[in-house]
């Protein structure tokens, strides 16, 4: 057998095929960013280098770079070889290590010259050391997401965020109110646990058009949104919480108080047509007065009073629970002009929920309907219903149906 005449591969990487033509030389560059971009790594891009000399570098000239598993060094070294490059579209760093928060500031500051239009700052795991990190003026970033367990972010001193419309902060604590004045056309807001303890949240934002809220133990709530359509809120409260609600324009609106007592839900608001309400146990009045008084506007309110037995042994009603409160709720009013059905669900026909049936009916002036379904263990022959039937006959233009397990 003749001696197989040796090969050697040509220089310049594994580009190159059996017969020494480079094709990967040879795709349009335009392919072999798709290629790259198709990887979803900057750290997989990158090792591309090494296929071949057109390759080298390439990743530079990605739209959107995405960094994890890569140490915040490599990072800040790997931004510097951007310098010169068309403005990013989405640049994405999940920092998977303790660091300090510097080292952050240090990161921001190198992301800022490459102008990405979607920014995200992403670590969870908790700062190392003291100190907070310094938000630079990204005014030419869109969306902006910032989520950093434990640490503390700084506004910038002077500047805005000129063309920032959408910004998410998540477990980074922040200065709000000396933020938002910075971002001018703010239309999407998500802020979860960024606010101090018994911390004011005032949003005043006209062009705002989503907002997510979730905090712990805020002292009060003032929004003010003209164009606002869809809210999201879900509070810890520790006593009480001072709201004040204007937007006109919402179509959705979710909202969540968690007591640290009690759980009282102010639920999903469908184009301001239903409310649902979950009580476990304890006095619903004096809440659902004070939630239907931030948007008087309902057509119809829905009522759930299923109860969990578990919730109702650790956070029992006591004598002086917090739901009563305040005393004089059966005599005050809100205008509920446009309401024009109501249905109550698992009504037992305690006496502070006949004092709010008759609240309803009193306040509600064109009301239309109003339907009951007894609790299951009230049977219409009880002396429960027979006072909720007493209530129905004083206003007989209103269509009033008590159901129980029974039937009618």
């Amino acid at each position: 057998m003749p001696p197989q005449a040796s090969r050697r591969r040509p220089e310049g990487g594994d580009g190159y095929a059996a017969d020494g033509v480079d094709r990967l030389s040879d795709l349009p560059e335009e392919l072999r960013l798709e290629i790259l971009g198709r990887l979803g790594s900057a750290r997989e891009a990158a090792c591309t280098s090494v296929l071949s000399h057109r390759w080298r570098g390439l990743w530079t000239r990605l739209p959107d770079l995405a960094f994890r598993g890569v140490g915040i060094g490599s990072v800040e070294a790997a931004l510097a070889q951007l310098a010169g490059s068309p403005a990013l579209d989405l640049l994405n760093v999940c920092v998977e290590e303790h660091v300090n928060p510097e080292r952050i500031s240090s990161l921001l500051r190198a992301a800022a010259p490459l102008a990405p239009k979607n920014l995200t700052i992403a670590s969870e795991y908790g700062p190392r050391g003291e100190g907070a990190v310094d938000l630079p003026c990204l005014d030419r970033t869109a969306s902006l997401t910032i989520s950093l367990v434990e640490m503390s972010l700084v506004p910038p001193q002077a500047g805005e965020f000129a063309a920032l419309t959408s910004l998410s902060i998540v477990w980074s604590s922040i200065d709000v109110a000396a933020l938002l004045p910075l971002c001018p056309w703010l239309r999407v807001l998500h802020l979860q646990k960024c606010f101090e303890l018994g911390a004011h949240a005032v949003l005043h934002l006209p062009l705002l058009e989503e907002l997510l809220l979730r905090e712990d133990f805020l002292e009060s709530i003032d929004i003010d949104a003209p164009v606002l359509k869809k809210v999201e809120v879900e509070v810890f409260v520790d006593e009480e919480l001072s709201v004040s609600f204007s937007a006109p324009m919402v179509e959705l609106f979710d909202w969540v108080l968690v007591y640290h007592q009690f759980d009282v839900a102010f639920g999903r608001l469908w184009r301001m047509n239903s409310l649902d309400i979950l009580a476990e146990g304890h006095v619903f009045g004096p809440m659902v007065l004070h939630l239907l008084r931030i948007r008087p506007v309902i057509q119809m309110l829905r009522i759930s009073m299923e109860e969990n037995d578990e919730c109702k042994e650790k956070f029992p009603c006591s004598r002086n629970c917090q739901c009563k409160q305040p005393n004089n709720w059966r005599s005050e009013s809100v205008a509920l002009t446009g309401l024009e059905e109501i249905e109550i669900v698992g009504l037992k026909g305690k006496d502070h929920e006949v004092d709010f049936l008759k609240l309803l009916l009193r306040c509600a002036t064109k009301l239309e309907r109003m339907t009951v379904r007894l609790y299951d263990g009230v049977s219409p022959s009880k002396s429960e219903c027979t006072k909720i039937r007493h209530v129905f006959k004083e206003y007989p233009d209103v269509e009033c149906v008590v159901y129980s397990k029974y039937g009618k």
